[in-house]
């Protein structure tokens, strides 16, 4: 394959809220250990969202601005180092957007999403991406099955999020299971849920994707802005208003996080997993979680084993793909795909390069 580190790439590149500019940068030069892949999709995200809003400078270790914007993608193997095997040139790959260390103690427990040295590779709304090593060795760049194309595949990542928190819910045939949130991830929940066989009860602000939650499988779609209660609206739902089995918050708000908390039963369990700004706090009554016995859970990001489970969710059409995608775009119109991010228009939009 021909030499491009001699030419540029077109990237969105953030540099602060509010503030993601399109501009050409060099292509990235590989090692003898990674693969240069050329960007075939990348769809948006919630975390871009909040990312893009955030103000100050309360990023994450792994994102410093100036930076290239977004990290779901899926592509083809354009240049691969000498020490890599098993992959070949033209390979259609889905890469993750990170990998654990194997090695730390959390890794060693299997709780690899709380990995001490996790390796992070962000920067997708562009046309080339450069693997690292360590996302090549824990098998986090996953061939795409033939049945799949290159924006599907790039639904892995929150995919694979959400799968982690479903198989961690502990969710049964025939539960009540709520779900705050009816955007990208909590629908998620709804289609990973409604395979587990449970009753879903849904709440979300907007009738539109309350609509595409009903298709996913949701027995019962509440609209929070029209409910005084929504507590007992969502209570009333369930078998002798007793409350949900699993409670799920899917939006990220400690508001939002403190009333899903009251929609569990005695008994029940509650997976908090929409992520709030990290320096955000909660306040929970003392009798509700202990006389009623709660179970409160986060769930952060995800790990291989999952991510390789989404793949074959995916391929095997477990997942209404089209519901998720809901525009195809080009790198040229950033300012549509910025307008769309920030105002929650559709579900995802897939970035063409």
């Amino acid at each position: 394959m021909e030499s491009v580190f001699y030419m540029k790439m077109k990237a969105a590149m953030f540099h602060g809220p509010k503030n993601v500019v399109l501009e050409e940068t060099p292509i990235p030069e590989i090692s003898d250990d990674e693969v240069l892949v050329k960007i075939k999709a990348s769809t948006t995200c919630g975390t871009d969202r909040k990312l893009y809003l955030r103000p100050g400078k309360k990023y994450p270790s792994y994102f410093k601005p100036p930076t290239i914007f977004g990290h779901e993608i899926a592509g083809e193997i354009y240049q691969i180092g000498k020490n890599v095997e098993g992959y070949e040139i033209g390979q259609p790959v889905y890469v993750h957007d990170s990998a654990p260390c194997l090695k730390c103690f959390y890794c060693k427990i299997g709780r690899h999403s709380l990995c001490e040295n996790i390796t992070w590779s962000w920067g997708t709304w562009t046309e080339f991406i450069k693997v690292p090593k360590e996302i090549i060795q824990s098998g986090n760049m996953v061939p795409i099955p033939k049945n799949l194309s290159f924006a599907e595949a790039a639904l892995t990542e929150p995919l694979s999020c959400v799968l982690m928190g479903v198989e961690r819910s502990n969710i049964g045939l025939g539960d009540t299971v709520v779900i705050m949130g009816a955007g990208p991830i909590g629908l998620f929940w709804t289609n990973l849920v409604k395979n587990k066989g449970a009753k879903i009860i849904q709440v979300d602000l907007k009738k539109e994707r309350l609509e595409l939650a009903k298709k996913l499988g949701a027995d019962i779609v509440i609209n929070a802005d029209k409910e005084k209660d929504i507590i007992k609206a969502v209570k009333d739902h369930t078998d002798e208003g007793r409350g949900a089995d699993v409670a799920v918050e899917a939006i990220g708000y400690p508001q939002t996080w403190e009333t899903t908390i009251k929609m569990a039963r005695k008994g029940g369990l509650v997976n908090l997993f929409g992520g709030p700004p990290p320096t955000s706090d909660i306040s929970i009554n003392t009798a509700l979680l202990h006389y009623n016995e709660l179970t409160l859970i986060g769930v952060f990001h995800t790990t291989p084993r999952y991510v390789q489970a989404s793949i074959n969710l995916l391929a095997n059409k477990k997942i209404n793909t089209d519901i998720f995608i809901s525009e195809e775009l080009k790198l040229d119109d950033l300012d549509k795909i910025l307008d769309n991010l920030v105002n929650q228009k559709g579900i995802k939009t897939a970035i063409i390069p």
